[in-house]
This record gives structure tokens, sequence and C-alpha cells, in this order.
């Protein structure tokens, strides 16, 4: 990695936690619980599946992420770590 991919990378970990979407918030508990699920979560988000489907099947594993923020987590208006 670059210097400049390196310093992006440690501002965007500095983002607080009250300043991220629930989505971003679900990935940093699963990275620490089920890293599997993370990586699938990941790349369910980088994939063209609908939000809606996407939050569906987030409910069916009990996970509660609105629309909304799954909607903004995948564009640029985001303050999530990418």
């Amino acid at each position: 990695m670059s210097a400049f991919a390196d310093a992006l990378a440690a501002v965007q970990r500095e983002i607080p936690a009250h300043k991220r979407c629930r989505v971003g918030l679900l990935l940093e508990q699963l990275d620490s619980t089920d890293k599997a699920l993370a990586a699938e979560l990941r790349e369910v988000l980088a994939s063209d599946i609908p939000h809606t489907t996407l939050k569906r099947a987030l409910d069916k594993i009990g996970q509660d992420v609105g629309i909304d923020s799954i909607r903004r987590h995948r564009s640029p208006e985001c303050n999530c770590p990418r």
C-alpha cells in the first residue's frame, strides 16, 4: 500500500463510532465476532442486490438495519471506513 493509502486508512479508522452508520457498526461488530459473516456482508454490499432484499435478509438473521442505512452505506454519503 502507498503512504497515501495508509494515511487514508488511518484517518478512516479514526472516525468515531457515533459518526458511523448502523451498517458500519454492524460490520465492526461482526469483524470481532463472525469474520465470515462480515466478509459475506461486505461482498453483498458491493453487489447489485437491491437494498430491500438485503434488509429482509438481515432481518431474518436478527439484524435490525434500516433501508436508509443500507442505501447510505453503499453511497459516497457514508462516513464509514471503506
